[in-house]
Protein backbone atom coordinates (compact mmCIF):
# COMPACT_ATOMS: atom_id res chain seq x y z
CA UNK A 1 0.00 0.00 0.00
CA UNK A 2 1.30 3.46 -0.92
CA UNK A 3 0.85 6.50 1.28
CA UNK A 4 1.03 10.10 0.21
CA UNK A 5 3.83 12.50 1.02
CA UNK A 6 1.09 14.95 2.05
CA UNK A 7 -0.14 12.58 4.78
CA UNK A 8 3.39 11.96 6.07
CA UNK A 9 4.22 15.67 6.09
CA UNK A 10 0.92 16.37 7.88
CA UNK A 11 1.87 13.85 10.55
CA UNK A 12 5.31 15.46 10.90
CA UNK A 13 3.86 18.96 11.36
CA UNK A 14 1.04 17.83 13.67
CA UNK A 15 3.48 16.12 16.04
CA UNK A 16 5.95 19.00 15.71
CA UNK A 17 3.17 21.37 16.78
CA UNK A 18 2.13 19.04 19.61
CA UNK A 19 5.69 18.78 20.91
CA UNK A 20 6.08 22.57 20.91
CA UNK A 21 2.63 23.51 22.21
CA UNK A 22 1.82 20.94 24.88
CA UNK A 23 3.17 20.94 28.40
CA UNK A 24 2.46 18.53 31.21
CA UNK A 25 2.94 15.18 29.54
CA UNK A 26 1.36 13.25 26.73
CA UNK A 27 -2.20 13.49 28.02
CA UNK A 28 -2.07 17.26 27.56
CA UNK A 29 -1.81 16.72 23.80
CA UNK A 30 -5.00 14.66 23.55
CA UNK A 31 -7.42 17.53 22.73
CA UNK A 32 -5.24 18.78 19.86
CA UNK A 33 -4.49 15.26 18.64
CA UNK A 34 -8.19 14.40 18.64
CA UNK A 35 -9.07 17.51 16.65
CA UNK A 36 -6.35 16.77 14.08
CA UNK A 37 -6.90 13.00 13.76
CA UNK A 38 -10.71 12.90 13.94
CA UNK A 39 -12.04 16.26 12.78
CA UNK A 40 -9.41 17.80 10.50
CA UNK A 41 -7.88 14.80 8.68
CA UNK A 42 -10.49 12.06 9.29
CA UNK A 43 -7.75 9.48 9.92
CA UNK A 44 -9.77 8.05 12.83
CA UNK A 45 -13.44 8.00 13.81
CA UNK A 46 -14.49 8.99 17.35
CA UNK A 47 -14.69 5.30 18.25
CA UNK A 48 -11.27 4.56 16.75
CA UNK A 49 -9.80 7.49 18.71
CA UNK A 50 -11.14 6.01 21.94
CA UNK A 51 -9.65 2.65 20.90
CA UNK A 52 -6.31 4.40 20.33
CA UNK A 53 -6.52 5.85 23.83
CA UNK A 54 -7.20 2.42 25.31
CA UNK A 55 -4.38 0.73 23.38
CA UNK A 56 -1.82 3.45 24.10
CA UNK A 57 -2.74 3.56 27.80
CA UNK A 58 -2.48 -0.22 28.06
CA UNK A 59 1.01 -0.57 26.58
CA UNK A 60 4.14 0.38 28.52
CA UNK A 61 6.18 3.42 27.55
CA UNK A 62 5.89 7.14 26.97
CA UNK A 63 2.34 8.05 25.91
CA UNK A 64 3.33 10.71 23.36
CA UNK A 65 5.53 8.21 21.54
CA UNK A 66 2.75 5.63 21.56
CA UNK A 67 0.34 8.21 20.12
CA UNK A 68 2.82 9.01 17.33
CA UNK A 69 3.41 5.35 16.51
CA UNK A 70 -0.27 4.40 16.56
CA UNK A 71 -1.59 7.34 14.59
CA UNK A 72 1.41 7.42 12.25
CA UNK A 73 0.91 3.78 11.35
CA UNK A 74 -2.88 4.07 10.96
CA UNK A 75 -2.56 7.13 8.72
CA UNK A 76 0.53 6.28 6.64
CA UNK A 77 2.18 2.98 7.60
CA UNK A 78 5.83 2.84 8.67
CA UNK A 79 6.62 6.11 6.88
CA UNK A 80 3.92 7.78 8.97
CA UNK A 81 5.47 6.36 12.13
CA UNK A 82 8.89 7.72 11.14
CA UNK A 83 7.63 11.25 10.35
CA UNK A 84 5.33 11.45 13.39
CA UNK A 85 8.20 10.41 15.69
CA UNK A 86 10.60 12.82 13.99
CA UNK A 87 8.17 15.72 14.43
CA UNK A 88 7.61 14.75 18.06
CA UNK A 89 11.34 14.46 18.85
CA UNK A 90 12.92 17.55 17.30
CA UNK A 91 11.37 20.21 19.58
CA UNK A 92 11.91 18.11 22.70
CA UNK A 93 15.62 17.77 22.02
CA UNK A 94 16.09 21.52 21.57
CA UNK A 95 13.76 22.61 24.38
CA UNK A 96 15.21 20.17 26.93
CA UNK A 97 18.77 21.05 25.97
CA UNK A 98 17.96 24.74 26.46
CA UNK A 99 16.20 24.14 29.80
CA UNK A 100 19.00 21.88 31.07
CA UNK A 101 21.59 24.53 30.21
CA UNK A 102 19.47 27.25 31.83
CA UNK A 103 18.92 25.30 35.03
CA UNK A 104 22.54 24.08 35.17
CA UNK A 105 23.70 27.67 35.07
CA UNK A 106 21.76 28.29 38.29
CA UNK A 107 19.86 31.23 36.80
CA UNK A 108 16.81 29.58 35.29
CA UNK A 109 15.09 27.56 38.00
CA UNK A 110 13.02 30.46 39.37
CA UNK A 111 11.84 31.40 35.86
CA UNK A 112 10.94 27.79 35.05
CA UNK A 113 8.99 27.48 38.33
CA UNK A 114 7.00 30.66 37.58
CA UNK A 115 6.20 29.40 34.09
CA UNK A 116 4.87 26.06 35.33
CA UNK A 117 2.91 27.72 38.14
CA UNK A 118 0.37 28.80 35.52
CA UNK A 119 0.74 25.83 33.19
CA UNK A 120 -0.04 23.08 35.73
CA UNK A 121 -3.73 24.01 36.34
CA UNK A 122 -4.21 24.48 32.61
CA UNK A 123 -2.94 20.98 31.90
CA UNK A 124 -5.32 19.55 34.51
CA UNK A 125 -8.22 21.30 32.75
CA UNK A 126 -7.14 19.89 29.37
CA UNK A 127 -6.91 16.34 30.69
CA UNK A 128 -10.24 16.61 32.51
CA UNK A 129 -11.90 17.95 29.35
CA UNK A 130 -10.62 14.99 27.34
CA UNK A 131 -11.82 12.60 30.03
CA UNK A 132 -15.30 14.11 29.99
CA UNK A 133 -15.49 13.94 26.19
CA UNK A 134 -14.28 10.33 26.16
CA UNK A 135 -16.81 9.45 28.85
CA UNK A 136 -19.63 10.97 26.83
CA UNK A 137 -18.58 8.83 23.85
CA UNK A 138 -17.67 5.63 25.74
CA UNK A 139 -20.04 5.19 28.69
CA UNK A 140 -23.13 3.94 26.89
CA UNK A 141 -24.48 1.25 29.20
CA UNK A 142 -25.04 0.70 32.89
CA UNK A 143 -22.13 -1.76 32.84
CA UNK A 144 -19.80 0.85 31.30
CA UNK A 145 -20.77 3.46 33.88
CA UNK A 146 -20.50 1.05 36.84
CA UNK A 147 -17.08 -0.16 35.69
CA UNK A 148 -15.96 3.46 35.24
CA UNK A 149 -17.00 4.37 38.79
CA UNK A 150 -15.39 1.24 40.24
CA UNK A 151 -12.09 1.91 38.46
CA UNK A 152 -12.17 5.59 39.44
CA UNK A 153 -12.58 4.61 43.10
CA UNK A 154 -9.67 2.16 42.80
CA UNK A 155 -7.45 4.87 41.30
CA UNK A 156 -8.41 7.82 43.50
CA UNK A 157 -9.15 6.30 46.89
CA UNK A 158 -6.99 3.16 46.90
CA UNK A 159 -4.08 4.39 44.71
CA UNK A 160 -4.18 1.20 42.65
CA UNK A 161 -1.57 0.93 39.94
CA UNK A 162 -3.05 1.86 36.52
CA UNK A 163 -1.92 -1.46 35.04
CA UNK A 164 -3.95 -3.33 37.67
CA UNK A 165 -6.99 -1.16 36.93
CA UNK A 166 -6.62 -1.83 33.19
CA UNK A 167 -6.36 -5.57 33.88
CA UNK A 168 -9.51 -5.43 36.02
CA UNK A 169 -11.31 -3.58 33.23
CA UNK A 170 -10.18 -6.11 30.64
CA UNK A 171 -11.33 -9.04 32.79
CA UNK A 172 -14.66 -7.32 33.47
CA UNK A 173 -15.14 -6.81 29.71
CA UNK A 174 -14.42 -10.48 29.02
CA UNK A 175 -16.83 -11.53 31.79
CA UNK A 176 -19.55 -9.22 30.46
CA UNK A 177 -19.24 -10.70 26.99
CA UNK A 178 -19.54 -14.23 28.46
CA UNK A 179 -22.80 -13.19 30.16
CA UNK A 180 -24.23 -11.85 26.91
CA UNK A 181 -26.52 -8.91 26.11
CA UNK A 182 -28.37 -8.92 29.46
CA UNK A 183 -25.25 -7.40 31.08
CA UNK A 184 -25.23 -4.45 28.69
CA UNK A 185 -28.43 -2.46 29.05
CA UNK A 186 -28.31 1.00 27.43
CA UNK A 187 -28.26 4.07 29.67
CA UNK A 188 -30.81 6.72 28.74
CA UNK A 189 -29.15 9.88 27.35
Amino acid sequence: MTYSIKTMSSLFFIFLKLAIATFGGGMAMVPILKREAVETHNWLSEEQFVEMMVVTQSAPGVIAIKFAVYLGYRAAGLGGVFFALLGLSIPSVFIMTFLAALISSGQGMETVDKFFFGVRPTVVALILGVGLNMGRNSLKSFFDFALFLFCLVLLVFFSCHPLLVILIGALAGIAKNKLGPQADKEVAP
